[in-house]
């Protein structure tokens, strides 16, 4: 009715009436529809229903029965009813019968089935017909509606056709399952702020009454993003990834059967996890995880029966607990109960892209996947790597804020004249070359020096070192990382000569100077190897994480490390105990550090590092007596 009125306007009709037998409010045409055909010229008679067209060979009146409203009827709507004896007649030249529409079946009907409705008949759930390999969906099988229901309807009927054709079964399409909140008032919104619809410019009346052009002009981008600041909340955000969804959608629940009393739980944000305890199912998988995987016990099960939740110790903000927030409680929780704080204003169940990667924030490797919107880091996960087994310590998990940072570098800078100025990458990257030829030029390629970051990938680093020895001719290359302080100064190097996979099988270990608040996920190895098991000595000058699981836990001042270190090489030498052919081809110098180590008794070394040297020959002999030692 509100396209026929606009476009008889349009076609140059004098007067244009809309004759319509309920109230305004109860027209089944959008508001903006009705506002914008009134501003165009059209007229409405509201509480009208046609009875009679008159004319003379041609329609010339027609006469129209005044309404009332009566009860409510079978659509929810107050029922039109007949005022006795009052009639409006109204002089027209043309009538636009806009009272429905209905589906053309000539060259269908007598090989599709038809219903009474002229509609093709067809299975709600797999758009079957009584033609097999036939389908149909949308308006033609489920009557007028709206044209978003007949998108969707061929989107489901392309999925059951595909399915069809490739296995030529016919499969149910099931939609997925969703929970509507009905208790929802404003007062569960009081706290945000109350912002009215932006407004969309549109072309004016007296305009768009000529033309069949667009008349709605678009939102410029500040006020899209303002308007959309107003959306309240979007819904779970673990929908496209939770279990109980999958399951209640496969195996079609109904639990609308069984409904009756449920908590109403706020939200509780930590600066990582949002945990939502309505959404809880006392699966126990976070409380089981944080206790035997992590061995932290932040999380655990409080109450009985219908009042039992999941809380952390002592119901204190999970902050204040024990928790090393490392997430793996979100990756367990087959719902959106335990969810990440994304670094967004307005958060929602997004399709994000998904990157595999290496974790850049200390040597460990482990593997993780980075989900990104746009060129923002919403969210990374742990990836099934072979270091960290889908497990990510919390700098992993949640250390990527750098990333989103407004404050971070986006364009090359050079100085000039003691300032800063934005140029473009190809005038930056030439500006590096001419200068590092000139003082390669001037002073040689060992004047050069090249700094880089230890966030960068093992990729990213080879192609720095090539660039600095190919390139400039240097070999003065610095990643700023933190080095070893305890085997540098004694054996020349700082890096250990053992990998990952060794810590499993290993039957003693010597953890010197380390916990898990330096490296969770290697310790995490350590820890699971003590527990088969293997003998634990541990060396720190603090409390360690890992004492619950050590065989003997020494606790040594801060810089007495090094000094245990030579305390241990130097015992093992006097015991006879090192292969001196293999020490030979391991340390470049041996016989200087043989000669170092003998310059002092074992006691000497260590002076002041609350170790007594009957504990390093205990030390040592285990080492010795172990097959797999590390």
């Amino acid at each position: 009715a509100m396209d026929s009125a606009r476009t008889a306007i349009r076609l140059g009709a004098e007067e244009v009436y809309v004759v319509y037998r309920r109230a305004r409010e109860q027209m089944p045409a959008q508001d903006i529809e009705v506002k914008e055909a009134e501003e165009e010229g059209v007229k409405f008679h509201l509480l009208a229903s046609p009875v009679q067209i008159e004319g003379n060979g041609k329609v010339e009146k027609i006469k129209c029965q005044k309404m009332a409203l009566g009860e409510p009827d079978a659509s929810g709507r107050r029922r039109p009813e007949p005022i006795p004896g009052e009639f409006v007649t109204l002089e027209v030249d043309t009538v636009i019968a806009a009272i429905g529409q209905e589906m053309e079946v000539k060259g269908i009907q007598d090989n599709v089935a038809i219903s009474k409705y002229k509609t093709i008949q067809a299975d709600d759930q797999t758009f079957t017909t009584n033609i097999p390999g036939v389908f149909a969906g949308g308006d033609c099988a489920a009557g007028p509606g709206i044209a978003i229901e007949a998108i969707a309807a061929g989107k489901r009927a392309a999925e059951v056709i595909n399915g069809f054709l490739n296995n030529g079964k016919v499969e149910h399409f099931k939609v997925n399952y969703c929970l509507v909140k009905d208790d929802v008032t404003e007062k569960d919104f009081a706290d945000e702020e109350k912002a009215p619809k932006a407004k969309m410019p549109v072309i004016p009346p007296e305009v768009r009454v000529t033309n069949f052009k667009e008349i709605e002009q678009g939102l410029d981008g500040e006020t899209l993003t303002k308007d959309a600041q107003r959306c309240l909340q979007c819904g779970c955000l673990d929908s496209f990834e939770c279990k109980l969804r999958k399951y209640a959608t496969r195996y079609n629940v109904k639990p609308e059967r069984i409904i009756g009393e449920k908590h109403k739980l706020d939200v509780i944000e930590h600066p990582f996890i949002l945990r939502d305890p309505s959404k809880c199912i006392l699966c126990g998988l976070c409380v089981r995880t944080c206790s035997e995987i992590i061995g932290v016990d932040a999380l655990g099960l409080v109450n009985r029966g219908f009042d039992a939740i999941v809380s952390p110790s002592l119901d204190l903000p999970l902050e204040e607990t024990s928790c090393v927030a490392c997430g793996q409680c979100v990756a367990v929780c087959p719902t959106g109960a335990l969810y990440e704080n994304m670094p967004v204003d307005k958060a929602a169940a997004w399709e994000m892209k998904k990157t595999l990667s290496t974790c850049g924030y200390c040597g460990v490797g482990c593997s993780i996947q980075v989900e990104t919107m746009g060129d923002k880091v919403c969210r990374v996960l742990p990836a099934d790597g072979p270091v960290n087994e889908g497990i990510l310590c919390k700098n992993g998990r949640f250390g990527f804020d750098y990333n989103n940072s407004k404050e971070r570098l986006e364009k090359p800078l050079i100085k000039e004249e003691g300032s800063f100025k934005e140029v473009t990458w190809d005038d930056a990257l030439l500006t590096v070359a001419k200068k590092a030829k000139s003082l390669k030029a001037r002073f040689g390629g060992d004047s050069i020096a090249v700094f880089t970051s230890p966030a960068y990938t093992n990729e990213e680093l080879y192609l720095i070192q090539k660039f600095a020895r190919a390139t400039l001719g240097t070999n003065n290359i610095n990643s700023l990382g933190k080095h070893s302080a305890s085997l540098l100064p004694i054996t020349g190097f700082d890096a250990s000569t053992s990998n990952y996979d060794e810590i499993a099988v290993a039957d003693f270990l010597l953890v010197v100077g380390a916990d898990f608040n330096d490296y969770p996920i290697a310790a995490l190895k350590i820890k699971k190897s003590a527990q088969k098991g293997s003998q634990l000595f541990v060396i720190n000058n603090e409390e360690s994480k890992l004492e619950p699981y050590c065989t003997k836990y020494y606790q040594t001042p801060v810089n007495a490390k090094a000094d245990f270190l030579a305390a241990f090489a130097a015992s093992a030498l006097e015991k006879g105990l090192v292969n001196e052919e293999s020490a030979k081809n391991n340390i470049g110098n041996f016989e200087g550090f043989k000669s170092l180590l003998q310059s002092k008794k074992v006691e000497e070394w260590l002076n002041g590092s609350n170790i007594a040297a009957e504990n390093v020959s205990e030390i040592v002999d285990a080492y010795a007596k172990a097959k797999s030692p590390l």
